[in-house]
């Protein structure tokens, strides 16, 4: 028996936004310090992430911006991941939020 990938409302909000007013995205990743409910919302913001690259509609660039996003940290005392959307999400989330739109 195969699993049935399932996408969430807030993976598809994300999905929304990143297909209709940008294709790149930056997520921070907790420190030690943060507050509880930014810590949280970071964890979750991730996971929701992972889930998409898992899905096909992200790209996970993290290595490949790796020396930028070493720049980034010695000014923010933070790491950082970074996504982008694949050409299957564009072509699905454009589809759908334009049909929702309409």
């Amino acid at each position: 028996m195969t699993a049935t990938a399932e996408i969430t409302v807030t993976q598809m909000q994300i999905m929304a936004d990143v297909a209709t007013r940008m294709h790149t995205f930056i997520i921070g990743v907790p420190i030690e310090g943060d507050p509880e409910g930014n810590r949280i919302r970071m964890t979750v913001a991730a996971s929701e992430a992972d889930q998409l690259v898992t899905l096909g509609f992200l790209e996970d660039l993290t290595e490949q911006t790796s020396m930028m996003l070493a720049d980034l940290e010695q000014a923010t005392g933070r790491k950082h991941r970074v996504f982008n959307i694949t050409e299957m999400g564009k072509s699905f989330f454009r589809s759908s939020v334009s049909q929702l739109v309409n």
